[in-house]
């Protein structure tokens, strides 16, 4: 089966609480976006990647990468918790 670079070929969803960081350099504070799934991207190399929501659409950080270069992308666990039980 040939596929192209940049096509996802499946998709998980996220935990609660994982976030990206798009880090705009001195033009504004970097901002937290949900992310809503993890997908598999094919590039050279098949890679998992985060898919967030920003702007009315869902990226990849591939994806988002294509329109922004120059913008930083971070990823960000959920804050630990402690739980007593």
């Amino acid at each position: 089966m040939a596929v192209i670079p940049g096509t996802i070929t499946n998709l998980i969803p996220a935990a609660p609480e994982w976030t990206v960081n798009l880090d705009w350099g001195d033009a504004q504070p970097a901002e937290g976006y949900p992310i809503v799934g993890w997908a598999t991207v094919v590039t050279d190399d098949t890679t998992i990647e985060p898919a967030f929501y920003w702007d009315g659409a869902i990226y990849t950080v591939t994806e988002f990468q294509r329109t922004c270069s120059h913008v930083s992308v971070r990823v960000c666990p959920p804050p630990t918790r402690l739980e007593f039980v």
